[in-house]
């Protein structure tokens, strides 16, 4: 198991103690409060939003690949490898 995975395991087992804990369920049933945790995550969101299109036009500007575009690469290699041992399993076989 990688770092990330346990550090994920570890974020998910904290986030339910807290959820269990009585005074963050209190403080949960506050409006002002849940409207200001949803305004950050919306913040949040449009800040990882425009920093990837900053990336992108970083990438395209310096001729560079993006993330997008090997992930694709990748799966485009992939299918050409099923492919490819497709026919060569019907090759052998007829």
């Amino acid at each position: 198991m990688s770092i990330t995975d346990h550090l994920r395991q570890d974020m998910k087992r904290m986030g339910l103690e807290l959820i269990a804990e009585p005074r963050v369920a209190k403080l949960m049933q506050n409006e002002q409060l849940l409207r200001m945790l949803m305004s950050v995550v919306q913040v949040t969101g449009i800040v990882n939003d425009f920093t990837a299109e900053q990336m992108d036009r970083l990438a395209r500007t310096l001729g560079l690949s993006t993330a997008e575009e090997v992930r694709e690469l990748r799966r485009c290699i992939k299918r050409l490898e099923c492919e490819v041992a497709r026919l060569s399993d019907a090759r052998r076989a007829g």
